[in-house]
């Protein structure tokens, strides 16, 4: 309720719609830019859905190879940039090179170990996933938002 508290300040206007959806809809505005949202009518629907997909990227985890990433792909060095609009900061993640670090640890952690047949290649998958897991706990929306909400860019 604190954060709802929060965001109605920034209304100019109070909400005229179920303040709910309103923070649905700034939620899919933030997590989703590619409008591939799974758009579930009931909550326990959203949270299954979001059991089953693979975190491959962490926010703090990965902050040494987000800056170094943006850096080598694109010139760009997050620190000292003033404002970049989150869908853009998306879609540049999405679209590094593949050679990127970032982008490697990314794709590694998205792997099925388990549908692998061969052992060897199986076993060397395990091992690196093992080794760049994150391990910390999965991040809401909001997390995100305030991780990032309070930075210069």
């Amino acid at each position: 309720m604190e954060k709802a508290e929060l965001i109605l300040m920034w209304f100019i206007d109070p909400p005229q719609a179920n303040f709910h959806d309103c923070l649905k809809a700034l939620s899919i505005f933030m997590t989703d830019y590619r409008g591939e949202e799974n758009h579930a009518d009931t909550e326990s629907d959203t949270k299954e859905s979001k059991r089953q997909e693979k975190q491959v990227l962490s926010y703090t985890q990965d902050a040494p190879f987000i800056l170094s990433g943006f850096l080598e792909c694109y010139g760009i060095d997050l620190t000292t940039v003033k404002y970049m609009h989150w869908w853009k900061f998306r879609m540049l993640i999405d679209g590094m090179n593949e050679e990127c670090e970032l982008k490697k640890r990314m794709n590694y952690r998205s792997i099925d170990a388990g549908k692998i047949k061969d052992k060897a290649e199986r076993e060397r998958i395990m091992k690196i996933q093992r080794q760049i897991a994150i391990t910390e706990n999965s991040a809401t929306d909001e997390d995100i938002g305030d991780a990032f909400g309070n930075m210069m860019w």
